[in-house]
């Protein structure tokens, strides 16, 4: 007689794996850090038209954009090959690829390409 292990992926909280705890935290540091550049930015510490003039702030928009597109790697790693579907992952995931999607927008709009 055969019998099937079935092992039980329920939605939790908590990250079920390493990968998906990497993913929440690169997730929680582009998110961080986008909010820090907003507030600064908002309080007029560095001018929003001299991004592409400042070394810093070139780096740290890299910086941003490295840490948000890995969190949409580790966090489809996660979902796929670990079976993590933790609500905290998946979060993280879609907030990862928004904040890359965000960040090559701006990235697009300020070189020029979105321009008629």
């Amino acid at each position: 007689m055969r019998t099937t292990v079935w092992k039980d992926h329920h939605s939790g909280w908590s990250p079920e794996s390493r990968v998906g705890w990497w993913t929440v935290s690169l997730a929680g540091l582009a998110l961080g850090g986008t909010l820090g550049l907003a507030v600064a930015f908002a309080l007029g510490m560095e001018p929003a038209d001299s991004f592409s003039d400042s070394w810093l702030l070139t780096g740290y928009g890299i910086a941003l954009l490295a840490s948000a597109a890995a969190s949409v790697v580790t966090g489809a790693l996660a979902l796929v090959r670990h079976h993590d579907r933790s609500w905290v992952v998946v979060t993280a995931t879609v907030a990862g690829t928004l904040i890359t999607l965000l960040t090559l927008q701006q990235v697009a709009e300020g070189v020029g390409l979105l321009t008629s």
